[in-house]
This record gives C-alpha cells, structure tokens and sequence, in this order.
C-alpha cells in the first residue's frame, strides 16, 4: 500500500514539474510541441475542432499533424459508436416491422372473412390432435371453418373447427391421425393428399412416381381442396420415402409450416358461413 502511494506521490511530482517546466522555459518549436502533445493527451477534448491550427503557431508541422491524426481517430471512434447504436436500432424497427408484415399477411382477401382467436386448452394426452380457443357461434365460428396461423413469418394452415359452444372451439390439428387436405407441391404439377400421422410430421401421399420432389420443397393446399382456400402453405417435404414394389404412387414426410406445439393464437376464416348466406 505505502508502495503504490510512492509511486503516485512520483507521479504527481514528476507531472507537476514538467508542467511548471513548460510554463517557465521559453516557447519553442521542441516545448511548444511536447506542450501540445502532453495538452492533447491529458485534456483532449480542448483542442477539437479548429482548435489545433489556431494554436499551432510555433509547433512543428509533425507535431500538429500528428495531433490532426489522433484528434480524426477519436472522431472515427465516435462515429462508429454512433453507428453501431443506429445499426441496432434499425435491425429493432426492421424486426418489427417484420412482425406487422406477417401479421398483415393475414387480412382475408375481400370474399372472405375472419377472427383471431387464443388458444385456450390442451389435452396433454392429444398433444397433436386438438387445442380449444376462445371463439365461438357469438363470434361467427362454425364448424368446418379453417384455422390459420403465423409461425417465423410465414402464414400457414393449423386445422379446422369441429366442435363450437357458445364462448369456445376446438380444433382439430393438421397432425392429427383424423386430418386430411388435398394439396400439391411447389412446382410440381400434381394434386396429392397430406394427411396427419398422430405425431408432429405430416405424411404426403399419392404422389405420381415421376414427381419426385426434392427435400425442402413446399407444399400448399390445393384449388380442389373444398374446405380449404388454395395456397395456403402446410409444410416443407422433409425426406421422400423409397417407393414400394406394390405402391403405385410415392409418399413423404412433411414438417408442418406451423408446429402445433407452438400454436399461441389463430385465425379462424369463416368460410363456411360465408358459404351459407350465397
């Protein structure tokens, strides 16, 4: 402890003389820099801007140019702070503007109308069969409207409504062993059926042998679907499963664009009672 005390009594010393040096000793080009640069060092917020040429009369050219440089650094310093804190800010904005645009995506098309709903329920022992929410007939639901979500951005189909209270409804989940869709994948030209297997995977049937599709490939439900409206995204072929010698058509497995496990809130079209009042 009286160690470190000496040395910054020493220190304190040695710095208080070269500043009463540099008080007495007449200005020149060799006191007059090693002033500016012991100024710049200590105090380096008081020669910014102009300040160094304004008082670098006397001072080597060296000196003021390498004062010039350090001061340009501590500027680019600053600079790149400034605009690290606007990157994050954009990246924020751009995050949530993210969100909103996946949200919007959900706006039915004018021939159709919707409401969002909460999941309320799970059965634990059906975790990929059901989930109950928080829409009923006083809201408009009814049976066989189709159920929506958005997951990571993208929008794609949970299921349908099966059973409606007055307050509540469930929902049969796409992975349930009950749940079929008509559907077809991207780029391909065939109609095929998705259907739930009882677990988190979908499986893809009826698939020409010649399709083909690739891993990663989206599938979405098909124009000849009845109950639901064409386009909408239910999962991407995971891998495709060697053909059969006695199957006449190939099948794969399919990961659901929305995981049912994740679902939090849906969005129930009510297609089917649009279909009632035509």
């Amino acid at each position: 402890m009286n160690k470190e005390k000496r040395l910054a009594n020493l220190a304190l010393l040695i710095f208080a003389t070269l500043s009463l040096l540099f008080l007495v000793l007449p200005t020149g080009p060799v006191v007059g820099g090693a002033r500016a640069i012991l100024s710049f060092a200590t105090y380096p917020f008081i020669n910014t801007g102009e300040n160094i040429s304004e008082a670098a009369y006397g001072i080597p050219a060296g000196v003021v140019s390498l004062l010039k440089t350090e001061q340009e650094n501590r500027r680019l310093r600053e600079a790149e702070k400034e605009d690290a804190l606007l990157r994050a800010q954009l990246e924020a904005a751009l995050a949530e503007n993210r969100r909103l645009s996946a949200l919007s995506a959900l706006a039915p098309v004018p021939r159709w109308k919707g409401i969002w709903a909460g999941v309320i329920e799970r059965d634990p022992a059906h975790w990929n069969s059901s989930i109950t929410i928080n829409r009923g007939l006083r809201d408009g639901v009814a049976p066989h409207d189709p159920v929506i979500g958005v997951q990571n951005g993208k929008t794609g189909l949970v299921g349908k409504i099966i059973e409606v209270s007055r307050e509540t409804s469930k929902v049969l989940l796409m992975t349930d062993d009950m749940f079929s869709v008509t559907c077809y994948v991207q780029g391909r030209g065939w109609d095929a059926l998705a259907e739930g297997q009882g677990r988190e995977l979908l499986r893809l049937n009826y698939l020409p042998t010649e399709a083909q599709p690739e891993a990663g490939a989206e599938v979405f439900t098909s124009p000849a679907s009845v109950v639901y409206p064409p386009g909408l995204s239910i999962g991407a072929v995971l891998r495709v499963h060697p053909r059969e010698n006695f199957m006449t058509f190939i099948s794969a497995d399919l990961v659901p664009t929305i995981r049912p496990g994740a679902v939090k809130e849906v969005y129930v079209l009510k297609k089917a009672a649009e279909a009632r009042t035509k």
